[in-house]
């Protein structure tokens, strides 16, 4: 082969060798860029997750509350009717005996 054409292979060879290199860089690069965002993608999901977690946990604890601010509501409403009745009740029992006193 001629020097000509050997060097023409050669700088061929160094050519595509370097673009070849050039793109597997800039693979590289963008592997890199790719890894750190889904790197910060999974804290972030990680994050919410946990929030999330303390989110449902509170739900929970707020649920028990009210139902047992909805018992104690109730419990008061039965006791209050309670004691109207008995008033009724000594209320008649004083008409009564008035009614009787003064008969």
């Amino acid at each position: 082969m001629s020097i000509i054409v050997q060097e023409t292979k050669f700088l061929l060879f160094n050519t595509s060798f370097i673009l070849f290199i050039t793109q597997a860089e800039q693979l590289e690069t963008q592997i890199r860029e790719l890894t750190q965002r889904l790197n910060e993608s999974n804290a972030k999901r990680d994050k919410f997750e946990v929030e999330l977690k303390a989110s449902i946990d509170k739900i929970f604890v707020l649920r028990e509350i009210i139902t047992e601010l909805e018992t104690q509501v109730e419990t008061k409403a039965l006791n209050e009717h309670v004691l109207s009745e008995k008033n009724k009740v000594r209320q008649w029992d004083n008409f009564t005996i008035h009614f009787y006193i003064f008969k």
